[in-house]
């Protein structure tokens, strides 16, 4: 369980960077992201919390470092100290797969972005997921936050290096 405001961001930050691949690898666009947290609702000795909050995004957009900042901002307001967090999210709404008209105080380089987002896209795709990542999602294999995966099942439908095959 999560109890530092720190873990608590690099959760938040993975999903949002991952939401965003995501989006971007559907050729989409979110207006909305909305965050989650919350304590072990089993857990009836320890003090409960869930919160969730969202945001606008004006203009649409695909592009990690605006997604990536809002969910940090949106994460930060629902933060409370003195609680074991268990779960967290974030959700990307109100979803645009067509093209997108921009707004008349938009300030971004909107190729500069799409240029940057698809280098880290090859990049990441070629070398390995997380490759290239925002700072803000930390290490990989420093995550106290992340599943426990030594107890997983076999995929034998979904992975080929994990179909059983027999000696000859």
């Amino acid at each position: 369980m999560v109890t530092r405001w720190e873990d608590m961001s690099e959760a938040i930050a993975t999903h949002a960077v991952r939401a965003a691949e995501k989006l971007r690898g559907e050729g989409g666009h979110a207006g909305r992201i909305s965050v989650f947290i919350q304590t072990n609702r089993f857990r009836e000795d320890l003090p409960q919390y869930g919160r969730s909050g969202s945001c606008e995004l004006q203009p649409v957009t695909d592009v990690t470092p605006v997604i990536l900042a809002n969910a940090l901002e949106i994460g930060r307001r629902l933060w409370r100290p003195g609680f074991h967090y268990k779960k967290a999210g974030v959700m990307l709404c109100e979803l645009a797969f067509e093209e997108v008209q921009g707004t008349l105080f938009d300030r971004r380089d909107e190729k500069r972005d799409e240029r940057l987002m698809t280098a880290i896209d090859r990049i990441n795709q070629r070398m390995g997921s997380e490759t290239v990542h925002p700072a803000a999602t930390g290490f990989k294999d420093r995550r106290s936050w992340a599943m426990r995966q030594s107890f997983r099942s076999p995929r034998y439908t979904t992975q080929w290096t994990d179909i059983p095959r027999t000696r000859q």
